[in-house]
């Protein structure tokens, strides 16, 4: 085995469990990166281990610097999606964006799948929110390329009768194979998600 995959399974098996508490148990250092490293490779096998792992890594990264913070919440953002968990996912998704804010990042990975999450479930309640942080994210260099953030203003925007959902719409179809979502290396219908469900509500609102 290399030096690095006992941190790095991506099954979870009795021995490789058990190899790796031994290994945790021996660590000086780094234990909240190798917990959260472990869980982010379980995330489709066992993403009911990697919330486990996740709430290990978030109290040895608390205890140390919480230079983790917002990486541990997108992951368990990701696994409770998993799960179909979605207030879990909104959940952790603001805490890594708080984390994230609070280091003076602005658009990342965290704040987009917030919106798309939101958009695509049609969670009402959360639009004010998303709409900033798409508004926000629009006026950036990635904005003008970027069919996740694009697609999920729109659909929002389609919700609310809006008719500037339309354009949106059409970028987003047509700039569909530009993006780079984590959302898209989902299993198929991670969480109810069906990207086929969420392109064709795209051309429903771009033909309507």
């Amino acid at each position: 085995m290399a030096a690095d995959e006992w941190y790095r399974q991506t099954e979870w098996t009795e021995e490789g469990a058990a190899l790796f508490e031994e290994k945790i148990a021996r660590a000086r250092s780094q234990k909240a990166q190798y917990l959260t490293l472990q869980a982010y490779h379980l995330l489709d096998a066992r993403p009911d281990v990697s919330l486990k792992l996740l709430d290990r890594a978030d109290a040895a990264d608390q205890a140390g610097d919480g230079f983790e913070q917002a990486r541990i919440n997108t992951f368990r953002a990701e696994a409770n999606l998993r799960l179909g968990q979605i207030e879990d996912v909104l959940a952790a998704y603001k805490r890594a964006m708080k984390r994230q804010d609070g280091s003076g990042v602005i658009y990342t990975s965290a704040a987009l799948d917030y919106a798309f999450i939101v958009s695509y479930f049609e969670i009402a309640e959360e639009y004010r929110h998303a709409l900033q942080i798409l508004e926000q994210f629009e006026g950036s260099p990635i904005g003008q390329t970027n069919a996740q953030a694009w697609g999920a203003h729109a659909l929002i925007l389609g919700d609310q009768g809006d008719a500037a959902a339309k354009p949106l719409a059409r970028d987003a179809l047509a700039h569909r194979g530009d993006d780079r979502e984590v959302l898209r290396q989902l299993p198929p219908q991670a969480g109810g998600i069906q990207m086929a469900n969420f392109v064709d509500r795209l051309e429903a609102i771009a033909t309507g």
